[in-house]
Formats: structure tokens, sequence, C-alpha cells
């Protein structure tokens, strides 16, 4: 059994030291007309031989991905949609499920950059320029990586023999790291019997130092699950062979400037968290200094199934300071519910939904849009909403009316999507 005080992380953060296999290819990391070495002062973990020899394929494609040359392969079958005065000009980020691998598109559908990554579920935008993504170290499961194209990397390690990483992560303003983890216990004798997956997010320095944790076990009773609920809980659940997974939290978001705390809530200070956990049907939010749960959505008012996704719109974008949230519709709760259909909601601090997208508002079916795992929604700074439809692999921009603006359609699953600016592509 895992003591929580005991969780540490295998970091290092040190100047770059090349072992002798990287020499292989050192050369391709040179200024052709300076002559200089662009990898002089990277951050790296400091390994031994034998883990070099079994990471550096994936630092390589890595490599390979931030000095490739622009090119273009065309796809125009996969775009279906287009208005061009309508949509948000930017590059579309996301990861192919399927094919395993991160990718860029222009607004032409064409793939700009393309990165092999297993693992690298959701490849989160950063606001200086970089890519935020876990992949798969080949050496303890998920590894949390932040790249940016001067070829800085930043490792963080984990022992997947107590904990690993899953679904999502967060850089806070101040330069530390939100990740969102789980452990297997059965030492929750006021939750169930047997072994739990405890979900828990961290917040790690850039050191590797944890200076901030949370463990949903400890916070149970704030969920405020119906008697029904907890015996179902208890007895086991619904949604794996052995009851394990009763939370499966699947998004963290850090809270921005936002009008509600400036009008005096202090549930909205920026720097709290809002979680979306699948399984139990709840958005909430974590005062940061206290870690107790101070607004909530689910499980008891049916307003969300399963869903995916929560983050809060930014200041001077339409919506500001409201939830947007993917709400699948697929199985979940205690007991369970499901919709044959899936939408986008926005709610205010009330909790009302002042907004939503299903596929009524482009005169379709309802059952057009329908994703029962994974997804995501992102408003974008003209007042349209990215919307990726991960199941179908179908990712398309929508206005407020319901327009479909842009519409790109891929062969694959996507789990998650991000349409930045031309800005962030000359970063």
């Amino acid at each position: 059994m895992m003591v929580r005080g005991e969780i540490k992380m295998k970091f290092s953060n040190v100047l770059y030291s090349a072992p002798a296999e990287f020499e292989l290819f050192d050369s391709a990391l040179r200024d052709v007309k300076s002559g200089k070495y662009l990898l002089q002062k990277a951050p790296f973990i400091q390994l031994d031989s034998v883990t070099w020899k079994k990471i550096s394929p994936t630092l390589f494609l890595l490599i390979i991905f931030f000095f490739m040359p622009w090119r273009s392969y065309a796809s125009p079958d996969k775009l279906t949609i287009y208005n061009e005065s309508k949509a948000y000009q930017g590059y579309t980020i996301f990861y192919s499920m399927d094919e395993e691998a991160i990718k860029i598109l222009d607004m032409l559908g064409a793939e700009v950059r393309t990165l092999k990554a297993p693992g690298a579920m959701n490849p989160k935008p950063l606001s200086n320029g970089n890519i935020l993504t876990t992949v798969e170290s080949r050496i303890q499961g998920h590894t949390l990586v932040e790249i940016d194209k001067s070829m800085n990397f930043f490792y963080q390690f984990y022992d997947q023999d107590y904990y690993f990483l899953h679904h999502d992560q967060e850089k806070t303003p101040e330069g530390n790291y939100l990740v969102l983890g789980g452990i297997f216990d059965d030492n929750y004798p006021l939750i169930k019997p047997g072994t739990l997956r405890d979900d828990f997010i961290l917040e790690l320095d850039p050191s590797g130092n944890i200076v901030w944790q949370w463990f949903s076990s400890d916070h149970f009773a704030s969920f405020d699950f119906s008697d029904e609920a907890l015996k179902i809980i208890w007895e086991g659940g619904l949604y794996d062979s052995k009851g394990e997974d009763v939370f499966h939290t699947n998004s963290i978001h850090i809270l921005p400037e936002n009008k509600f705390y400036d009008q005096g809530d202090d549930r909205f200070k920026p720097g709290n968290i809002v979680v979306s956990q699948r399984d139990t049907n709840i958005v909430f939010i974590i005062d940061k200094n206290s870690g107790e749960i101070v607004w909530k959505l689910g499980p008891n008012d049916s307003i969300t199934i399963g869903q995916h996704n929560a983050n809060m719109i930014p200041k001077g974008y339409v919506g500001a300071g409201n939830i947007l949230i993917f709400d699948n519709g697929g199985i979940a709760g205690f007991p369970p519910q499901t919709r044959s259909s899936s939408r986008v909601i926005e709610v205010n601090s009330d909790k009302e939904v002042v907004w939503q997208y299903t596929a009524h508002n482009s005169g379709q079916a309802a059952e057009e849009f329908s994703s029962d795992f994974m997804g995501g929604a992102q408003r974008l700074l003209n007042g349209n909403t990215l919307i990726c439809e991960a199941d179908s692999g179908r990712i398309f921009e929508v206005t407020r009316d319901g327009e479909i603006v842009w519409e790109y359609q891929h062969t694959n699953k996507v789990y998650r999507a991000y349409r930045v600016s031309p800005e962030f592509m000359v970063q």
C-alpha cells in the first residue's frame, strides 16, 4: 500500500549532457549557418546509460518533430466545410489515437506537422508557445513533457508501480505544473471494500517537488451522493468488472481572471481548479487554499452525463467567466444515466445553462452529434466554439447560432482538439 507522503518523482533538471548514444544523430541538431549546436543548454533528466537506451527513440522523434521543415500533407477530402469569412483563423492541434500521433492542421486541413508520440492523448498548447503533454516513456509509463521550439525538454518521471498519469495536465501562471493521476489502493473503508482507483491532483515546481496535492477520496463526503448511489458504489459500481474506477476524473483546469471573482465571489478565485469526473457526473471547483469543494454540478441535478473538458471561458471572449463543458451523454452516474446524443453547454455561476449546442442547432438530427467517451470544446476569440466529437474523429467550429463554419473529418478517434492563433506557430 502506498503512503501518500511517499509520492516522489524521479526528476532532475540539469544542463544538457549528451550520452554517447546521442552523438549518433548529434550533427542533425546543428544550425547549418552558424555551426552552433542547438542543444547546448537544454534541461534533461540525468539518466544512466541503460535508461537512455530505452528512451532515446522517443526523444529522437520529439527532436525531429520540432526541427522538421514545414511541409504540407494536403488531404482535401477530410476538410468537409470551410467558411473562411466566419471561421477563426489559426491552426488545429489534436492527437490521433489510432495513429498515435500529434497533428497540427492549417485551415485547409493540411497537416503542417506530425509527431509520432504514443500516449500523447492531450497535447495542450500553452500561452508561451510550448506544448504540454504526456508521452509513453517506455520506462515507467507516462511522462509529462513540455517542449519548446528551441528544443528545451522538461521531463518528470512517475513510478508506475505506485501511481500513474492520465487524461490532463496544466501549467500554472507561476511556472509550476498541475498533473492528474491515480493510484490503486485497498484502504478506503468509508467508500467501498476492496480496491479503489483514487484520482489525485499534484502541483509540482520546476524541480519536481510536490508543493500541493489533492485526493478525491479525502473529499468523498462532499460529492453528496444519494443513499442509492452510495449502495451501488459500495457493491462494486457499474463501469468496470471490479468496480474500482469510481471517479474517472478526466479534466483539470486552472481558473483565469473572471467577472465572478471581480464581483466578490471567492469560489471563482483565479488559481482555483475546475475538475470533471466522468463516472460520477460531477463538475466541481476546488478552493486551492483550503482544498475544499466550493462549487459543484451534479450528481443529483442531471445537468451533465459522462461529461469531459470543463473549462472557464477567459476574459475578452463571448461568455467570459462561464464554464464550458462537453456533455457526452454516454452511460455514467450512480444509478446510470444515458442520452442518445451529445451536447456542449455553457453554465454560469448559478449553474444555469445559458448556451448550448446540439445537432438540432445545425439543422440535423440530435444523434448526428454523439460521442459516448472523450471529447472537448473551446471558446474561440471570434465567439465561435471549436468542438471535438471524439468517437467519430470529427472536429468542427460552430457559431453561436449553430452554423458549422469549419469541419474536419479525421479517419480515427481524436481525444481532444485545440485551435491556436497563427502567432502560436511563429512563437
